[in-house]
């Protein structure tokens, strides 16, 4: 229940506005049963979903909107949101770069693929699979991480004139065909 509260005048005490008050919230506590009641149909408050069914109480509603795992779509929308917003889900902007993010990423992959391998025996089909797949996304994200470089550039007419270009970082161009290979090498 929302109570706007009333500022009382100077003219009258304080004895008269508190009768005011307990007058106020007396009657308004009869209405509260029809507050929490929005049809009117005895469904305790939970109004029914567009098609009809009425939704069961404290069940859980999936995030992508339907039962069952989640689809690959899915899960790539999530890390990419995920990596675009810094690691911050809320968007009030207090994230982290987005390098940091996509090594937070990596690190959490790594994580839940081979958390569980207590011996150094091979990797499950499905879990090396998970693992390409993921890592394929989480490092597709670097063929964008540009810097710009100036470049020379030669006009028609034979001018020539120095322009700032976008090129690929070059620790990223070093390191990560080198750490593509190492991976290719470790998991086979």
């Amino acid at each position: 229940m929302v109570r706007f509260l009333r500022r009382h005048s100077l003219d009258k005490n304080s004895v008269q506005f508190h009768r005011q008050l307990s007058h106020e919230s007396s009657s308004s506590s009869s209405d509260t049963a029809d507050m929490h009641e929005p049809h009117g149909n005895g469904s305790g408050g939970t109004p029914p979903l567009p098609n009809g069914r009425a939704a069961a109480a404290g069940a859980p509603r999936s995030r992508f909107g339907r039962d069952g795992p989640p689809s690959d779509l899915d899960v790539m929308k999530e890390r990419f949101a995920k990596l675009l917003l810094g690691e911050d889900m809320s968007g009030t902007g207090k994230g982290v770069s987005s390098a940091l993010a996509l090594s937070n990423a990596i690190t959490n992959l790594a994580a839940s693929v081979f958390g569980e391998h207590r011996k150094l025996e091979p990797m499950a089909p499905d879990t090396k699979e998970r693992w390409k797949k993921e890592v394929g996304w989480l490092l597709s994200v670097t063929d964008h991480i540009v810097e710009f470089v100036p470049t020379r550039q030669t006009a028609e007419n034979g001018t020539t004139m120095e322009i700032m270009s976008t090129a690929q970082r070059r620790d990223l161009q070093m390191n990560v065909p080198a750490l593509r290979k190492l991976d290719a090498m470790l998991i086979v």
